[in-house]
């Protein structure tokens, strides 16, 4: 197994990811880690350099800032392995990570997600609880997945498949977008998606409400709409269906005068299931008025 890590400026956190890696569970010489570096300057790729753990890696350093498509595509073309698990450079894994995606993989060769919780010291936030907890995080195991929930922050892909589906599509120059689209390229090659509920990931980075939906705004104008053009399947399917479409209500609902609403009922002390309705309408809020920028 070949693990395929993009990083930018992530050196503290793709320490913490190597050494949650050496303490995996599965033999060190089942797998490699290839770090893709996109330009950073913060030390990350002296570090690399110059690891001298317990894990086989490899480095592969881009010229500059890469596009995150293009900086897994270049980890791509150096994996020896048979299998490609992705994880993101501040990740870190559960002992046994490695192990479970191994295992689901030799049992039905498929597209696995594992599951993303927050690390432990943001755990005491609710938001970042929502922020992990979208997409396989709510599906059962045993289950099939939606295409669209295939993220590169927790996944193992068989290489076979994924040299039918090709690359990651290099016109993503923003954040999201490029991981979905190559969900439904693999499910055009018959893929199967499963989620393995013990292959457990925590990330490590702390991002305020805002900074989240500013991206989420940003991706509804970039990634989003290119995501929208290639892949017809996803835009005829839940909320994008209903945002095109665009009824009166819908209009009605996201009038700046309801958003300010939602935003203040957050800082109450709420449920969780009814704290994750309100990021909800938050989130789908930026999304909305993004696509119409």
């Amino acid at each position: 197994m070949s693990i395929v890590v993009p990083c930018y400026n992530q050196r503290r956190t793709i320490e913490g990811l190597l050494a949650s890696l050496e303490q995996q569970t599965a033999d060190k010489g089942l797998f490699e880690v290839i770090v893709c570096d996109s330009g950073s300057n913060d030390g990350s790729v002296q570090f690399v350099r110059e690891y001298r753990g317990g894990l086989a890696i490899q480095a592969a350093i881009g010229s500059g800032r890469l596009s995150r498509a293009a900086t897994r595509n270049m980890g791509l073309a150096l994996l020896r392995g048979s299998t490609v698990l992705f994880l993101d450079g501040d990740m870190k894994a559960s002992p046994g990570l490695v192990e479970r995606h191994l295992k689901a993989q030799e049992a039905l060769p498929a597209v696995y997600m594992g599951i993303v919780y927050p690390c432990a010291e943001l755990q005491d936030n609710v938001f970042h609880w929502y922020r992990t907890g979208r997409g396989a995080n709510k599906m059962r195991e045993g289950v099939p997945l939606p295409p669209k929930y295939f993220r590169t922050n927790n996944a193992s892909v068989p290489m076979a498949m994924l040299r039918k589906a090709g690359r990651f599509n290099e016109a993503y120059t923003e954040w999201g977008g490029e991981d979905i689209e190559m969900g439904y390229a693999l499910q055009r090659c018959n893929a199967s998606f499963y989620l393995v509920s013990e292959a457990m990931a925590f990330h490590d980075h702390d991002e305020t409400i805002d900074e989240y939906v500013r991206k989420m705004g940003r991706y509804a104008q970039t990634g989003l709409k290119l995501l929208v053009e290639n892949c017809p399947e996803f835009a005829a399917q839940g909320y994008m269906a209903l945002f095109r479409e665009n009824p009166v209500w819908l209009r009605l609902l996201f009038e700046p005068f309801i958003y300010w609403i939602f935003y203040a009922l957050r800082k109450l002390p709420l449920p969780r299931s009814v704290a994750f309705r309100i990021y909800d309408y938050i989130t789908y809020y930026h999304i909305y008025h993004g696509m119409r920028g």
